[in-house]
């Protein structure tokens, strides 16, 4: 959960917490302590890479393209009230 979270403040958080270096390292520390349990560490590792892979994708072919993009946020609250 702490994974999701971080990666989530730093993509599309508030403008006054977006892009901060807090996130990334709060991400690393719950990597760190996810990989103390193996189990199951490198299937969340897996989901988030992929994740933010695709992100990245996306976000290049938005600038190679000249695409405008939609906010995470108003994405997420249209598809839930459809």
């Amino acid at each position: 959960m702490i994974m999701a979270y971080c990666i989530l403040m730093y993509l599309d958080g508030s403008p006054r917490f977006r892009r901060r270096a807090l996130w990334l390292y709060l991400f690393a520390a719950a990597m760190i302590l996810n990989l103390g349990s193996k189990e199951t560490a490198f299937i969340y590792i897996a989901i988030f890479g992929s994740f933010l892979l695709i992100y990245f994708i996306v976000r290049l072919a938005q600038r190679r393209y000249h695409l405008r993009g939609k906010p995470i946020r108003s994405c997420s609250v249209s598809c839930w009230a459809a």
